[in-house]
């Protein structure tokens, strides 16, 4: 996405273009959090090799703040659908479960 268009999304001047920027936003803030929260369980799994038990305390952390994060936006979103605010195209759910 070009710099011109994210910044024309920071300030919405009609409210077509503020759904597109909270619908851009929930988009980007699942697919990180999602992306982090996959790699951290492929790694706690061990398929890149032995972690210590440390590194995998971490890993879990991760993995549990992640999560969080991830039912954070969910009810910002759904705040949003309560108070008859639109959010286009947005659905709660969970992180899709690590490759094997």
């Amino acid at each position: 996405m070009s710099d011109e268009k994210i910044l024309s999304l920071r300030n919405p001047s009609d409210s077509a273009s503020a759904e597109a920027a909270l619908a851009l936003f929930g988009h980007t803030m699942r697919t990180t959090i999602n992306a982090a929260l996959g790699f951290s369980e492929v790694l706690t799994q061990g398929h890149f090799g032995p972690i210590s038990e440390v590194q995998r305390e971490a890993l879990l952390r991760i993995s549990r703040n992640a999560r969080t994060m991830v039912h954070v936006l969910d009810d910002y979103i759904e705040g949003r659908r309560e108070r008859g605010e639109a959010f286009p195209h947005s659905e709660t759910q969970e992180p899709a479960p690590p490759v094997e």
